[in-house]
């Protein structure tokens, strides 16, 4: 382990790629049967419209498919089923975004959202229907709603994504068994100038399907704050993630949120166009949770 330099090997306890792929691909399994009669026909539109056609289904199949089911099942269903399909489709564009949106707005966000994500989630799937409790809330479901938001404290999860690197293994294998030439050692060699080259030729840094994810997201509505009725506060789960955002309250009210005129709601300023950074703080976004 010393000679391979892997004493002080860590592991990231989520992967935007796998994780989000599994985890919406459990919800689409579980959905169908909590749907009414009305929903139905819309929810499998939109599944015969991005998956039907394709053979090997990827993360970006999947993430596109969640953008197409709230456009268009999430405007003509009950709030919950919105509020889920919603939520979901955020996922998938913050736990891929770019670095150089890695802020503490975006990290409070991120917060918020996989909370508000787990409400939404139980309150749907009360009782499964298809999946077991333990599968629709094992480690996907764990990985995304818990570790994700506590390591972008970190880093971005943007650099732990390996997709680009994995489609690398699908380029050598084809370029290995189209260019053999009988000799093993030319084998390398061969796929590293004939990857290169092929590299050379792609015009654009995204793929198809990532341009069309982007292109058909910006028709969602455009994301609101987060908003938190009072009636949550004695609520167990709203404790733990007050727990977890403790030090964006410690800035004070009006920083990182208020409270509406009525009384009756928290409103945290974590939508887009509220400020990236407040000078009240926190002064450390990625450590400052864990010290308190």
């Amino acid at each position: 382990m010393k000679d391979l330099n892997l004493t002080q090997y860590e592991v990231v306890p989520v992967e935007p790629l796998h994780d989000l792929k599994e985890h919406i691909n459990n919800i689409l399994k579980e959905l169908p049967k909590h749907l009414t009669n009305e929903e139905k026909p819309l929810f499998e539109e939109a599944i015969e419209a991005v998956l039907s056609t394709k053979e090997k289904l990827r993360g970006a199949d999947y993430r596109l498919c969640c953008i197409v089911l709230a456009l268009h099942l999430g405007s003509n269903c009950r709030l919950t089923i919105k509020r889920l399909l919603y939520s979901l489709a955020e996922l998938c564009e913050l736990l891929y975004a770019p670095s150089d949106k890695h802020t503490p707005r975006f990290i409070l966000r991120l917060h918020n959202v996989t909370f508000c994500h787990v409400v939404v989630i139980r309150r749907a799937f009360n009782t499964t229907e298809v999946l077991t409790r333990r599968k629709l809330y094992g480690i996907y479901y764990h990985s995304i709603t818990y570790h994700a938001p506590f390591t972008s404290r970190l880093i971005s999860l943007s650099s732990v994504d390996t997709e680009e690197e994995e489609r690398e293994f699908s380029t050598i294998n084809a370029i290995s068994k189209t260019s053999f030439n009988g000799y093993p050692e030319r084998v390398i060699p061969s796929c590293i100038v004939r990857a290169q080259a092929e590299r050379n030729f792609i015009s654009t840094k995204s793929s198809f399907l990532e341009q069309q994810s982007v292109k058909i997201a910006s028709n969602l509505p455009q994301v609101p704050p987060t908003v938190l009725p009072y009636e949550l506060l004695d609520n167990e789960l709203y404790q733990a993630h007050l727990q977890t955002i403790s030090d964006f309250l410690r800035c004070g009210k009006g920083v990182w949120w208020h409270v509406n005129e009525d009384g009756k709601e928290i409103v945290f300023h974590d939508g887009k166009g509220w400020p990236e950074f407040q000078e009240q703080g926190p002064p450390s976004a990625p450590l400052s949770l864990f010290f308190l």
